[in-house]
């Protein structure tokens, strides 16, 4: 789950954090809406908000689930006995003795408008069927075009087009103290939004595998 939300902040916060500058030409496109505070009770002043960056930023980011089958615990060595077998039949304590399915529950973000997703490695890890929904709660089948287990990420890809892709910024940009913003879906209640800060850069985990590394920190 810790990484399912690292993955959504690292790709959102380069969208919603990115800083605007100004153009030796003029823009081709209408760059994202920038959040802006005021003095509060300030003649004609508003709530500082980051409803604009959220409504942007939304439709981009999906849920995913993805199924697999697990094995069955180790039974007891004695009920391999075929009259102990022939007694309690196929259960034990209630549970099947065949394979179990496990469910596994993450955040994805649309990269692509042709259905190119980036998840988390370990969310779709062996997973026989994955499904992925958009925010507008249409579903989809969707296969693993790679997935790097060192990194924890994931591409998936989708049959459909003319999706919300969102942009990937320049990391080298953000700085310590920018706000990042978090969309996903961690709990399977449906879309949340949440906001902090770029707290540190050039983190590792001091993994020897060498995973997760100059990483921001929020």
């Amino acid at each position: 789950m810790r990484k399912t939300f690292i993955l959504t902040i690292l790709l959102l916060v380069l969208v919603a954090c990115r800083r605007e500058e100004k153009p030796k030409q003029p823009p081709t496109s209408v760059p994202p809406p920038k959040a802006t505070a005021t003095e509060p009770g300030a003649a004609g002043s508003s709530k500082a908000s980051y409803a604009d960056a959220v409504e942007r930023a939304s439709p981009g980011v999906v849920s995913i689930r993805a199924e697999r089958r697990a094995r069955a615990p180790q039974q007891h060595p004695f009920f391999d006995d075929p009259l102990l077998r022939d007694f309690f039949g196929p259960f034990r304590g209630g549970q099947p003795m065949g394979p179990r399915v496990q469910a596994a529950l993450g955040s994805g973000v649309i990269v692509q408008p042709d259905g190119i997703i980036l998840t988390n490695h370990h969310v779709v890890d062996g997973a026989q069927q994955i499904k992925v929904e958009l925010l507008n709660h249409r579903i989809f089948d969707a296969k693993i075009l790679g997935s790097d287990p060192p990194s924890d990420l994931a591409v998936l890809k989708i049959q459909t087009k003319d999706l919300a892709a969102l942009g990937l910024a320049d990391s080298d940009r953000v700085r310590v103290g920018d706000i990042a913003l978090a969309v996903g879906n961690p709990l399977g209640i449906g879309q949340t939004v949440t906001a902090g800060i770029i707290s540190a850069k050039g983190r590792s985990t001091g993994l020897s595998d060498g995973s997760f590394e100059d990483f921001l920190q929020t």
